[in-house]
């Protein structure tokens, strides 16, 4: 890695990985591949933003919401069909049809990114 940081990566993911473990263990009896599943983005965003801070220490980023609004609208349509349609309750419909919304909205705005 760069920059000589790699004790600082050792300590964010050895943090991430107790957050991970933690959480599994508190929340897996009760609440069981959900909060696997829970647990693993949670420590998977506390990587991603204690990085995000570590390469603003050293790059300029700029934040362009013109070019993530398309994302976020599409992930916006993907959660309102998974969770406030009977289509959730059917994976591989969900899948499929979640992938051909995401992938219109992504297509339809294609002109953000070209």
């Amino acid at each position: 890695m760069a920059k000589n940081r790699q004790n600082y990566m050792l300590k964010i993911n050895s943090i991430a990985l107790a957050i991970n473990g933690l959480g599994n263990l508190i929340f897996l009896p009760k609440f069981g591949i959900i909060a696997a599943a829970f647990t693993t983005i949670v420590s998977a965003a506390f990587v991603f933003f204690m990085l995000q801070k570590e390469i603003r220490n050293f790059f300029t980023i700029t934040w362009n919401a013109k070019l993530f609004m398309p994302i976020f609208l599409a992930n916006i349509v993907l959660a309102i069909e998974f969770f406030l349609t009977p289509i959730g309750e059917n994976f591989l419909l969900s899948v499929i049809l979640g992938a051909i919304s995401y992938l219109g909205i992504i297509l339809f705005f294609r002109k953000n990114y070209l």
